[in-house]
Formats: C-alpha cells, sequence, structure tokens
C-alpha cells in the first residue's frame, strides 16, 4: 500500500543513475557515474569490494571509479546516496563493460644492415 500512495501523490521512483563502464584484459576497470540530482553523501560498491566514499556530488556531475576485478564480465554495482532534503536512495544494478585491450608492445627497432651502414644507414 505505501508503494501506491507514493504514485499516486505524485512521488516519482528514480532509476539507477547512468552508468559507462571500460574493462582491460587485465581486470583494471573504470566506472563512470552521472549523479542525475544532487547527493549530499554518497558511497560505492562494486562487484562486492569494500564500499568506496564519494562524498557530496553535485548534479549533472560524473564521478570516476577505478578497481580490479578477478574475471572478466558485467559488474554489480551498489550505489546509496543521501540527497540535500534528507531522502535515503540505493540502486542496485550491472553495467556490462566495454573491454579495452592492454597496450600492445612497442616494436623493438631493427637493426640496419652492414651495407646500409656503409652507404650512410638511411634509404635515399
Amino acid at each position: 500500500m505505501p508503494l501506491l500512495a507514493a504514485l499516486v501523490s505524485g512521488a516519482v521512483l528514480a532509476g539507477p543513475p547512468p552508468a559507462e563502464a571500460t574493462l582491460s584484459a587485465d581486470g583494471h576497470y573504470v566506472l563512470l557515474l552521472r549523479a542525475d540530482e544532487a547527493w549530499a553523501a554518497a558511497e560505492v560498491k562494486v562487484d562486492g569490494d569494500g564500499a568506496l566514499d564519494l562524498g557530496a556530488v553535485p548534479a549533472g556531475e560524473a564521478v570516476r571509479v577505478e578497481g580490479w576485478v578477478d574475471e572478466p564480465g558485467p559488474l554489480a554495482v551498489r550505489v546509496a546516496a543521501a540527497t540535500p532534503d534528507d531522502r535515503g536512495l540505493t540502486w542496485r544494478f550491472f553495467v556490462d563493460p566495454d573491454l579495452v585491450p592492454v597496450a600492445s608492445p612497442v616494436p623493438a627497432a631493427r637493426r640496419v644492415p652492414w651495407w646500409r651502414r656503409l652507404l650512410g644507414g638511411r634509404r635515399r
């Protein structure tokens, strides 16, 4: 019944904040969360790790969270926030990260053949 009363009174149930993530092959992730409304205080947990305090976040600002995971796959995110008007908000959702390859190694310099060294070492 409280849910029906909230819907009838015009209260809007907010969905989770917009989120994007990247995940590299070595397990490093970067999660970007954007606050739809101002948060007086917030914390986030990713894949069951310890809670990270985000502090106060203005409306529309993106927050960057980095960490490591053992296995590639969707990131389980839990965000708990308090608004300036003392409402508490909690979201639990999954973010499917974009996979980013680890930087490829720089190729080693080639040896210059002996006959090119006699000609000055370069192509002309």
